[in-house]
């Protein structure tokens, strides 16, 4: 028997508290987002490019923001057209370095969340084991459908530990080094648990991330599969940590 959970997640379970405090490291400078920002964001050399007059642009730094944004969004729409070739490729790597460090600090395993941002998928990860073991009990084929934001499926990442999702760094000049959005929780990004029943009637689960497959800080022979009771003895741990 072979049974797959595919899920892009759902809800995050966060309390009001948590709501707070990520709205605190999000919105202000209270880890010195702001001046990693204007370190990185350059608008000079851009809008100079485009504008007779750049100076009369009162917000450089937004408005080089805003035209990275319409250029990364056109991927969504069938355009020949690209807004890439008016930046430089450093000025690219510049403002995606302050949207990954947000994300990073917002939503996954960094240090300077404190580990918050993860455990908001407690809940969402006590009801994947729930429904997992009630598919393997029930014994007939399953599939158990979940969808929702990026946002919250990198946190179920960061708290399940699964390969690349948790990596940890404080430097804030080498989050990028550490974690990747894009590699992450791409558009379209999903996470896969696929269970087998092996002939000594034993349950296996494979992990895949955006079809790939990826591992779990766990010890086993026949990797990417691993015994699911070693798997739910894990991540059980892991809620329990609440």
């Amino acid at each position: 028997m072979t049974s797959a959970i595919p899920m892009r997640q759902i809800s995050t379970g966060c309390c009001i508290e948590h709501h707070k405090i990520q709205s605190v490291f999000c919105t202000t400078s209270i880890w010195g987002f702001r001046e990693f920002e204007k370190k990185n964001v350059r608008p000079e050399r851009l809008m100079a490019s485009l504008f007779v007059k750049p100076e009369a642009i009162t917000d450089q730094d937004a408005m080089m923001r805003s035209l990275y944004w319409i250029a990364a969004d056109m991927q969504n729409v069938e355009l020949d057209l690209s807004f890439y070739d008016i930046f430089e490729y450093e000025e690219l790597v510049g403002v995606w370095k302050t949207v990954n460090a947000r994300m990073y600090v917002c939503n996954a395993a960094a240090p300077l969340n404190g580990g918050l941002m993860p455990r908001c998928a407690v809940p969402l990860l006590r009801n994947i084991l729930e429904s997992a073991d009630a598919a393997i009990e029930k014994g007939t084929p399953a599939a158990d459908l979940r969808f929702g934001h990026d946002t919250h499926l990198i946190r179920l990442l960061a708290l399940m530990q699964i390969e690349g999702c948790s990596n940890q760094e404080v430097d804030m000049e080498k989050f990028h080094l550490a974690w990747q959005d894009y590699r992450v929780s791409p558009m379209g990004a999903n996470l896969q648990l696929i269970f087998y029943r092996d002939k000594k009637n034993d349950i296996l689960v494979k992990f895949l991330l955006n079809e790939c497959e990826v591992t779990l800080p766990l010890k086993s022979k026949m990797v990417p599969y691993y015994s699911w009771k070693e798997v739910e003895t894990f991540l059980a741990e892991i809620i329990g940590k609440e």
